[in-house]
């Protein structure tokens, strides 16, 4: 429903004033993301879960996941051509763990030079310590949406300069730069 703004950028106020929406009656539930275990804090948690099946919401919140930042950034066409590579796992940087270049994929041609990069596990922490997913509310913890202004300041800023020195290009100016918070975005221990 594009109406209903309960989304995970949606403000406090917009989500509160969203309509619930019924999704019908279901022989099974397949779940494809630990957040829907979350407590109701969370705009991704799934109501109601811990009432139906208490024992998976429990195994599911005591697997420990990992957070991690994406950054997707477009320069000018050919201006990152000096970078001998299309893709890299990165071993030797506290910021970045991996980076693609989204214009070598088959596919639509893009027409600018496209860059996806993601972030360590530790880096992505650090950043949640002065930026947490949750704050403390009136009536307890309260999802904390992610803030343009942070996302494309601080965590895409830190992203973005180590992308540009492992690929010594310098002080390119990116067209475009969105950074993404992954709260739980792989399972760290189970």
């Amino acid at each position: 429903n594009p109406g209903n703004v309960a989304h995970h950028e949606a403000s406090e106020a917009d989500a509160q004033a969203a309509d619930d929406q019924y999704l019908g009656s279901f022989k099974a539930l397949i779940l494809t993301d630990v957040m829907l275990s979350f407590p109701e804090w969370h705009r991704a948690s799934l109501l109601g879960l811990e009432a139906h099946v208490p024992e998976l919401v429990g195994v599911l919140r005591e697997t420990e996941m990992a957070p991690l930042f994406s950054l997707m950034v477009s320069f000018e066409p050919g201006a990152t051509e000096q970078a001998d590579l299309d893709a890299a796992v990165i071993r030797s940087c506290g910021v970045l763990q991996w980076i693609c270049r989204m214009t070598s994929k088959t596919g639509p041609s893009l027409k600018q030079d496209c860059w996806v990069c993601v972030s360590t596990r530790e880096f992505a922490e650090a950043c949640l310590k002065d930026e947490p997913m949750s704050v403390e509310g009136p009536k307890g913890r309260i999802y904390k949406p992610q803030e343009k202004d942070y996302l494309s300041a601080d965590p895409a800023d830190l992203m973005l300069t180590s992308f540009l020195d492992l690929l010594q290009l310098g002080a390119l100016t990116p067209i475009t730069k969105q950074c993404q918070r992954w709260g739980a975005a792989y399972v760290h221990r189970s």
